[in-house]
């Protein structure tokens, strides 16, 4: 006995329990047969087509045989399944029709095949599945039309679906052919008659739709170009159909760059058209990811004196428009004509500053500006309180002047913990910041107040020292260097660099003496400034500047500077030729860099050093090839500071040297010659 005549029972009148999908049902067919369906024979009445080659066959054979037949519970069923009891209806039927009497004939077993997850399926050509099979078309239906079938996405191409889409917008075509007049516009070899003819033509397609095109990334470049190439009517026409959505397109990701070409290509008339539009809601633009920046751009380029008090004046608040007078023009002037209001007005300000301490908006102009005027006028608590709340944002303020000024005024007046915090932030930035115009002054401010020099030399001085071949390529990099060596030096900072940097002194936060912080920082950077001139003062070349900080170095710099000193004088002593392309003693920053150290000597000799430039440069240059200096006057007024040391070692042995060279220097007329000949002679 097969397995479904094993699971299945013929009881009489008696219902049986069978699961399908849709939960429980019973089902019993016209002659109280019923069938109890096990998990095993679940799958029985599963019919599956395994080809359509044997479908077509199957109904072929069939078609006389195969009819309709009604199914009890059919749509709690799957689709194309019966019951046990439904398939011995239909062989009872199809023996009835053919005139045989099988009532006590067993059922026909049926093929079962076990395929994928241990499910069953029917073998092809069973009689359920025949049953199962679709009907062919009748004549009717051979006449109609067939039904159109669409190419589906999966089967095109990436740049065919790319295309599809577009095309499905409402201004594909109008687009299309503006491109192509966009594509000639834009070049820069275009004839002036040609650009002139392009431009009418450009226009004539996009007048009137201009409101539309000029928000999509596209379409927004075709106006922006025809705005700029185009001519003064052209210009006009199209700021017309777009001033009265000025609004919408400079908060647009792609728009706005219209803006920006009506500020520059437009005339005044229109620019003061769109400053008016744009007053009263630069306080919400400057907050807005896409006009923010362009809020920034009118406020450094296109904006006067008057313009950027009136874009300022409305972050102050409402209190600042009640007691603004026609005379008064900044904040400090509305507190000192109302000294009775400045808490109200400074805290007013106070609230919209602390909206504006997202790294995005700290980078504004407006913002840095903003701070300054209230850290100018605010007392020492409500200075305190503000910088504990930006001292987090203050390395992003650093590139403009208001910006630099509001961070060395937190080092200034803020606490130890604010000040360290400050510091940190300034990890893996000191190179840039040592480089930027307005970023090194706020260096040198830290290098004055903060008592924390080990902090200083882990954040700062040591990714400095990895940085040095980077700064002293740099003019703002090489004044951070020169202040770490000698701090106000007037040889090297202009005077009002010096009266800024004096606001910070004395202090409330700085208890450490002045001088032992200075002491302390150029001790741990000297080591290094000194090898950088043993590997690369041969490579400094006729660069004044360097040579002008090798100088410094040589004189502030403490440690052993004999391994320095040697290699500035093994480029001395190199043999001279008049016609040599470059030598230190004859090139013009050189020179006056080895006149500068022989000098210095004398201060040397006096504070009992031992080690001096003069005795380093007689030991390594050769006699010949110090003679060979008298060819050129610049040769021969380092000879003449040698003299001029009065050191007693260092003029005998020069004398020594140049005892039998008088007859030379008589031939040579330049000046340099004639004294030196007079210092043998004397």
């Amino acid at each position: 006995m097969s397995e479904i005549d094993k699971n299945s029972s013929k009881v009489k009148g008696k219902k049986t329990f069978s699961k399908t999908n849709h939960g429980s049902k019973f089902i019993k067919n016209k002659s109280n047969k019923s069938v109890n369906r096990t998990k095993k024979d679940k799958d029985f009445v599963k019919g599956q087509v395994k080809s359509s080659s044997e479908h077509k066959e199957g109904k072929k054979k069939k078609k006389e045989e195969s009819e309709p037949m009604e199914v009890d519970h059919a749509s709690d069923l799957r689709p194309g399944e019966i019951t046990h009891g439904q398939g011995q209806k239909a062989h009872q039927k199809r023996q009835t029709k053919g005139g045989k009497d099988d009532e006590n004939k067993k059922p026909r077993k049926v093929q079962f095949s076990k395929g994928k997850k241990g499910n069953f399926t029917k073998e092809p050509g069973s009689s359920s599945d025949k049953r199962n099979l679709k009907r062919k078309r009748t004549e009717d239906d051979e006449g109609s039309k067939p039904k159109k079938t669409k190419m589906a996405d999966s089967q095109l191409t990436k740049k065919e679906i790319e295309k599809k889409r577009k095309m499905s917008k409402k201004n594909y075509e109008l687009g299309s052919r503006a491109k192509g007049l966009w594509e000639q516009l834009r070049r820069f070899d275009l004839m002036a008659e040609k650009r002139q003819k392009v431009s009418q033509e450009l226009f004539d397609l996009v007048k009137t739709r201009c409101a539309v095109l000029i928000f999509a990334h596209d379409t927004s470049r075709v106006i922006q170009s025809l705005f700029k190439y185009g001519s003064k009517e052209h210009r006009d026409a199209i700021y017309n159909e777009l001033k009265d959505h000025l609004l919408l397109i400079i908060k647009s990701k792609y728009a706005k760059f219209f803006v920006k070409k009506a500020l520059k290509y437009g005339k005044k008339e229109q620019r003061d058209d769109i400053f008016r539009k744009l007053s009263g809601h630069y306080k919400k633009l400057l907050k807005h990811k896409e006009a923010g920046r362009l809020v920034e751009i009118i406020y450094n380029d296109f904006a006067n004196a008057s313009l950027r008090r009136t874009i300022t004046e409305e972050f102050y608040g409402k209190s600042f428009r009640v007691f603004k007078s026609g005379d008064v023009k900044t904040l400090a002037d509305v507190i000192q004509a109302n000294p009775t209001h400045r808490e109200m007005l400074l805290s007013s300000l106070k609230n919209t500053l602390s909206t504006l301490t997202t790294k995005s908006l700290l980078e504004h102009s407006v913002v840095h500006h903003l701070f300054l005027e209230y850290f100018s006028n605010a007392d020492d608590a409500m200075r305190t309180d503000m910088i504990e709340t930006a001292r987090e944002g203050l390395i992003h303020m650093l590139h403009t002047r208001d910006g630099s000024r509001v961070a060395m005024i937190g080092l200034w007046h803020g606490t130890s913990k604010d000040r360290k915090v400050i510091v940190k932030t300034f990890k893996t930035y000191v190179a840039k910041i040592c480089k930027e115009e307005y970023g090194h002054l706020v260096m040198l401010a830290l290098f004055d107040v903060v008592d924390d020099t080990k902090l200083i030399q882990k954040a700062i001085l040591d990714e400095l020292i990895q940085s040095i071949d980077e700064l002293v390529q740099d003019v703002h990099g090489r004044k951070v260097l020169h202040y770490l060596l000698s701090p106000r030096d007037p040889l090297h900072f202009h005077p009002e660099i010096v009266t800024v940097l004096q606001q910070g002194d004395g202090n409330a936060h700085s208890k450490k003496e002045p001088e032992i912080r200075r002491r302390e920082l150029n001790q741990y950077i000297s080591g290094p400034l000194l090898q950088w001139i043993v590997g690369h003062y041969k490579d400094i070349g006729n660069d004044g500047a360097l040579h002008h900080l090798t100088n410094a170095i040589i004189k502030h710099a403490v440690g052993d500077k004999s391994p320095a000193m040697t290699s500035i004088a093994e480029m001395a002593a190199v043999p001279f030729a008049p016609n040599s392309e470059f030598h230190v003693v004859d090139n013009a920053s050189g020179n006056m860099n080895l006149q500068h150290l022989i000098k210095d000597d004398v201060v040397r000799f006096k504070s009992g050093e031992k080690v001096l430039f003069s005795k380093i440069l007689l030991d390594t240059v050769s006699p010949d090839n110090m003679i060979s200096w008298m060819a050129c006057n610049r040769g021969c007024f380092v000879l003449i500071c040698l003299f001029e040391t009065e050191l007693p070692e260092v003029a005998s042995r020069l004398k020594m040297v140049l005892a039998d060279s008088k007859g030379t220097l008589k031939k040579h007329k330049f000046p340099g010659a004639q004294i030196l000949l007079k210092k043998l002679t004397s």
